[in-house]
């Protein structure tokens, strides 16, 4: 059950982390739900073709099944090993997102210590880096990142953190209406 709801709701608060410096317009709402639908799209697609290509045995067992996907791909005898390029675009990937993660993370420790975000992504990288280094092999990584983040924090900080920042918003909003 945590991984239904961690996947497509957790990134919303990171989301919510940046969109007050969206600049705000008439069409800030529209490109949110255009960009929000087209996202879902394309990792439909992809998922269809993951399972089209490997069958739904594969797919679900596999570590990496699009990159499974992505090594067996050739083009026309021209484009034959494009999973370098895939491996190279994941892992610009993985770092952006980490990137946003992190600042994101520092940008909420700013709200709640006065102190400025950029001097919170330091000791927050450090952490971060140190605790790579917890697991002796990548197995025991994956399991131990999957069992301690996805079962254990993510619910914590995705849904129980922010229902409780909506409910002191709202008795916040009550106490600030004239009576």
């Amino acid at each position: 059950m945590p991984n239904i709801v961690s996947f497509p709701f957790g990134q919303t608060v990171l989301f919510l982390v940046y969109f007050k410096y969206a600049q705000k317009g008439k069409h800030l709402g529209r490109l949110t739900i255009v960009s929000y639908l087209a996202t879902a799209v394309f990792l439909t697609v992809l998922n269809q073709l993951v399972i089209l290509v490997l069958g739904p045995e594969i797919a679900t067992i596999g570590t990496y099944p699009l990159f499974m996907v992505v090594q067996m791909m050739e083009v026309a005898n021209v484009i034959e090993r494009a999973d370098a390029l895939f491996v190279l675009l994941l892992f610009m990937g993985i770092g952006m997102k980490a990137n946003f993660l992190l600042i994101g993370a520092g940008i909420g420790l700013q709200r709640i210590t006065g102190i400025r975000y950029k001097l919170w992504v330091i000791p927050l990288a450090l952490t971060v880096f140190g605790l790579t280094y917890l697991s002796p092999t990548f197995t025991e990584y994956f399991r131990t990142g999957l069992k301690l983040t996805v079962e254990q924090l993510m619910p914590i900080t995705q849904l129980v953190i922010p229902g409780i920042l909506v409910i002191a918003m709202l008795i916040g909003k009550k106490k600030r209406k004239p009576a």
